[in-house]
């Protein structure tokens, strides 16, 4: 079997530079990809993704680092599927969880009587609970109004979000007071993180079919 004229100039253009060893077989991955994230930016995000197990799934679920160790993207890929496994709850349940919770937040210093406590203990879960009311209309997903947000990124919002509200007495001051001025705060943060741990990350094959044609 033949060769082309075009292959025989290229191995001997290999063999006059490096010798026999130049004719052996190469990789054909490609030397650079214009889409490959930054080195500087994929150390700083691959530190940080350690100490936040959460966020890392998350980021996981939205971004894709390209790796030259096969093994090392085969490892990641086995990771990803365990913790998948304990995401069970459906977007659509969440969806209809983040308009509950909004609405609860926003009257929960009433509901709780701790609204003459005044300052932070009632300002934190109103203006939360309207924030989430407000990135909940654009995420994608099944009750999602205007479709901009991805569901990875909703949830990343609603576990940083659900920190902060559970340290808010602490941070603000107000763990002094009442428990009914406070441990609300606490307890729903707490409840989220975990509702956000078991969350799945992407809507419906039927939901997904129509974000993607629409």
């Amino acid at each position: 079997m033949g060769i082309s004229r075009r292959t025989m100039h290229r191995w001997l253009a290999r063999y006059e530079g490096d010798g026999l060893e130049a004719l052996g077989n190469r990789s054909s991955r490609p030397a650079h990809c214009p889409h490959q994230t930054p080195p500087a930016v994929e150390v700083i995000v691959l530190e940080f993704v350690p100490a936040t197990p959460v966020l890392a799934d998350l980021i996981r679920s939205e971004v894709q680092f390209v790796s030259s160790d096969e093994q090392t993207s085969s490892n990641s890929h086995g990771e990803n599927r365990k913790v998948e496994s304990i995401r069970f709850l459906p977007t659509k349940v969440h969806g209809a969880l983040d308009y509950i919770v909004g609405l609860a937040l926003i009257v929960a210093p009433n509901i709780f009587q701790f609204a003459e406590v005044g300052g932070p203990a009632v300002l934190v879960p109103r203006v939360l609970g309207a924030v989430l009311i407000v990135y909940s209309l654009i995420t994608r997903y099944e009750w999602g109004v205007i479709k901009l947000i991805s569901m990875p990124y909703h949830l990343m919002i609603d576990f940083l979000a659900a920190l902060f509200l559970a340290l808010s007495p602490f941070l603000f001051g107000f763990s002094s007071r009442a428990p009914n001025a406070w441990l609300p705060h606490v307890v729903v943060g707490i409840a989220v993180v975990l509702v956000v741990i078991v969350s799945k990350t992407q809507p419906g094959n039927s939901m997904a079919t129509r974000v993607t044609t629409g």
